[in-house]
């Protein structure tokens, strides 16, 4: 999607295993922080929906 992707990413192979793991370890790099975030945005919205209904 992105203007320059041919450029950009013209030496990634996705067949090479190295390339794949540093793939994964950019994925992964902050996943923990991800989900803590999704964790506190769900946890407000259900606050909020008790509020609505409660109030």
């Amino acid at each position: 999607m992105e203007e320059d992707h041919e450029q950009k990413y013209e030496s990634f192979d996705p067949n090479d295993p190295d390339a794949y793991i540093a793939l994964s370890l950019r994925q992964n790099a902050f996943l923990d922080q991800s989900l803590k975030l999704a964790h506190l945005f769900q946890k407000n919205c259900v606050g909020d929906l008790k509020g609505l209904i409660e109030g």
